[in-house]
């Protein structure tokens, strides 16, 4: 881990930067959503990491979205940022749950699925969350989208 001080609204804006066209190319909606009154607000953290870990969930649910919007942020929560990337794609169904972290795993590794990847993408980021200090979840429902959240220590500067 290499930390660093910057604003992480400049991440979100070089996230943004990196996949507006691809969402564009699929009609979606890609936005992003800093909390209130961010302007001068610096942290001390791993800048390439947050990078990756955002990288990863946004390319995801570009991946599993076929209409809708891809949305993220993140929001100051007592000592830590909570980090969000919200999608209107398929969903991931219960029984997988307790796998989406695992390397390798997907929730439909049949030859007919129309989403590629290796299944690396969110093992990566869970890793990298952890080294960063923070934590990883998710919350989705088949059919209806998925919110993927984590945590940084929030490191104020």
């Amino acid at each position: 881990v290499v930390e660093s001080t910057f604003f992480p609204g400049l991440v979100l804006d070089e996230v943004y930067e990196k996949f507006h066209n691809t969402c564009s190319a699929k009609n979606l909606t890609l936005s992003k959503h800093l909390p209130y009154l961010v302007d001068g607000f610096q942290i001390k953290a791993d800048r390439a990491l947050l990078v990756k870990v955002l990288s990863h969930l946004v390319d995801n649910a570009i991946k599993f979205t076929p209409y809708g919007h891809v949305s993220f942020g993140f929001e100051l929560r007592g000592s830590e940022l909570e980090f969000f990337v919200q999608d209107t794609g398929v969903g991931i169904n219960k029984d997988a749950f307790v796998l989406i972290f695992d390397s390798f795993e997907q929730e439909d590794v049949s030859n007919t699925r129309s989403h590629e990847g290796s299944g690396l993408g969110l093992s990566i980021a869970k890793t990298m969350t952890e080294k960063m200090g923070g934590h990883i979840w998710f919350q989705s429902v088949k059919g209806e989208g998925s919110t993927f959240y984590f945590t940084i220590p929030c490191n104020l500067h």
